[in-house]
């Protein structure tokens, strides 16, 4: 069996390398990490991507992985800074709760 992936869209906003990208469970929202020590999150508009949210606060240094929670209202990120960041949603924004 042959599959063929093809490109549906080209997300810009990081300034520096993103190195991991993650699907909530619903597959509504994507989130992704960076060397610019940012989240984004991105989520479709009609036929265009666009950034949902940018989590700026939280890292040092460059943030390698993030990953959701089975509710996917709980976002963790893991960073470079030898630190790891609970993001939980509150009325509709996400807010860091915990640096581990």
């Amino acid at each position: 069996m042959e599959y063929k992936l093809t490109c549906s869209a080209v997300l810009e906003g990081h300034l520096e390398r993103v190195w991991c990208v993650a699907w909530n469970p619903s597959g509504t929202l994507l989130a992704s990490c960076s060397s610019d020590k940012t989240i984004r999150l991105w989520g479709r508009e009609g036929e265009r991507w666009v950034c949902k949210a940018v989590l700026l606060d939280g890292h040092e240094r460059t943030i390698r992985s993030v990953a959701w929670s089975p509710c996917g209202n709980i976002l963790a990120a893991g960073s470079f800074d030898a630190t790891v960041t609970i993001w939980d949603k509150h009325d509709g924004e996400f807010k860091c709760t915990s640096t581990l």
